[in-house]
């Protein structure tokens, strides 16, 4: 599992929910931030929503996807040595958010990006 949290990118791992507490360990262990989503998420504004409250987003996030992808790729107001992401139930999210979830996904995808140039974990695990 170490192999994979210190990777970059978007990761279908259905395993998610079964090793919260083992990832929670790691991210202690390595000064890593973990955020999980765990909330019914039936629209943007709902997924928008939790990432604000859970992520450590400032005050100032906008609730659009321009505030998500700004926030992604500058985590200054919460430094760490890497960034993991879970969110359950990810395919009925998708299911929810039909063409706004690949606007979500393309949004980390470019985040994961930006990360891995700068050697930083930041990896989106889609449970």
């Amino acid at each position: 599992m170490e192999k994979l949290l210190k990777k970059n990118g978007i990761i279908e791992y259905f395993q998610l929910q079964h090793q919260i507490d083992e990832i929670e360990e790691f991210a202690k262990a390595n000064n890593y931030k973990f955020y999980l989503i765990n909330q019914d998420i039936k629209s943007k504004g709902d997924l928008l929503k939790a990432f604000f409250s859970i992520c450590e987003f400032p005050d100032y996030f906008g609730f659009n996807w321009d505030a998500l992808n700004d926030c992604l790729q500058d985590y200054s107001f919460a430094p760490a040595n890497g960034y993991i992401f879970g969110i359950l139930n990810s395919k009925k999210i998708e299911s929810s958010l039909g063409a706004e979830y690949d606007t979500f996904i393309d949004i980390f995808s470019e985040s994961c990006k930006k990360w891995e140039a700068e050697n930083k974990p930041f990896v989106l695990l889609l449970g």
